[in-house]
Formats: structure tokens, C-alpha cells, sequence
């Protein structure tokens, strides 16, 4: 008898535990499906976040190459407007030197006629 009745205790413990854990199961299904919810909802924000700050740095990074771009044109422009300004002025200098040197031509040309004429005349 008394192993009937442990054992009687027994089965009625362990559906007593059984049906514990089962209103417990469901009372703490409620909550814990909300908790899952929440937290699928964040991991769900942070991988758009992830997206966002990925989207923001390749703009970021495109926008420093379009502007490294536009410098090396405006470097580019300047150089070009250097060296052209550069050129007209060796070539101002140049048709200077040019006239310069006619000049000094016609002087020398004028200094050789005049002591020729002054050399026709002492004689």
C-alpha cells in the first residue's frame, strides 16, 4: 500500500508540476512572444540603420571624390591659363627684342653712313 500511495503521490506531484508549467507556459507565452517581437523589430532598426550609415558613407565618399575632381580641374584651369599668359608674354617680349634689334640696326647703319659722311667730308 504505502508504494501505491508513493507512488499514487508521485504521478499526482508530477501533474500537478505538468500542469504548473503549462499555465506557466502560457501565461509567460503572451510576454515572451512580445519580448521575440521586440526584439526582432530592433534587430530589424539596426540592420536599416546599418543600410542608412552604409548609404551616408558612400555618399560621403563620392562627394569628396566629386569635389577632388572639381580641385584638380580648377588646378588643371589655372595651370593652363598660367602658361598661357606665359606665352603671350615671351612672345611680347620677344617682338620687343625683335624691335630692339632693328632699331639697333638702323642706329648702327645710320652710325656708319654718318662717319662715312663725316670721313667724305674731312677729306
Amino acid at each position: 500500500e504505502d508504494t501505491a500511495a508513493e507512488i499514487s503521490a508521485t504521478v499526482a506531484a508530477r501533474v500537478a508540476r505538468d500542469e504548473l508549467e503549462q499555465r506557466l507556459e502560457r501565461r509567460m507565452a503572451g510576454p515572451m512572444d512580445r519580448f521575440q517581437q521586440s526584439l526582432d523589430a530592433l534587430a530589424e532598426e539596426q540592420r536599416r540603420l546599418q543600410r542608412q550609415q552604409e548609404w551616408h558613407r558612400q555618399q560621403l565618399a563620392e562627394e569628396g571624390a566629386r569635389q577632388e575632381h572639381r580641385h584638380s580641374e580648377h588646378v588643371l584651369q589655372l595651370e593652363e591659363a598660367l602658361l598661357s599668359q606665359s606665352i603671350r608674354r615671351e612672345e611680347e617680349l620677344s617682338e620687343e627684342l625683335r624691335e630692339l634689334e632693328r632699331e639697333w640696326y638702323d642706329l648702327e647703319a645710320a652710325d656708319v653712313r654718318v662717319r662715312a659722311e663725316a670721313t667724305r667730308l674731312q677729306e
